[in-house]
């Protein structure tokens, strides 16, 4: 249940959930504080969670190879082109008797993610073996 975790270029880990049971456990009990949620807008696919290490403003390569890996484990990975939902985690609540794997997104803002195979090779080879 425990998620894949990969190390960005600034250092910061990112934590992708591996299943439904998996999702719902790195969003609420795994990330917390300032924590930032991924998710592909209108598609399933794997929660997502950049940690930040307190930070308010991670930095944008950081935010970027995030929304990689969430678009890299959902139903969108051959789009070119994929809108990512992105809020903080304080946002992201489970709602009562709700599936394994829903929740409830209440902020949050958009990223248009223009996909960079080179990008996403480096976060995937920044693999954290456990």
């Amino acid at each position: 249940m425990l998620p894949r975790r990969y190390r960005t270029s600034d250092g910061l880990e990112v934590w992708v959930g591996k299943s439904d049971a998996g999702n719902d456990y790195l969003t609420t009990k795994l990330a917390a504080g300032n924590d930032w949620f991924f998710h592909i807008e209108g598609y399933p696919g794997s929660h997502t969670v950049l940690r930040t290490g307190g930070r308010k403003d991670p930095p944008q390569e950081s935010v970027l190879e995030a929304a990689e890996l969430c678009t890299h484990f959902s139903k969108m990975k051959d789009a070119s082109r994929v809108d990512v939902h992105v809020a903080p985690i304080k946002h992201v609540h489970k709602p009562k008797g709700a599936k394994p794997g829903l929740v409830h997104v209440s902020q949050g803002k958009t990223v248009g993610l223009r996909r960079d195979h080179k990008r996403l090779e480096r976060i995937l080879n920044a693999q954290i073996k456990e």
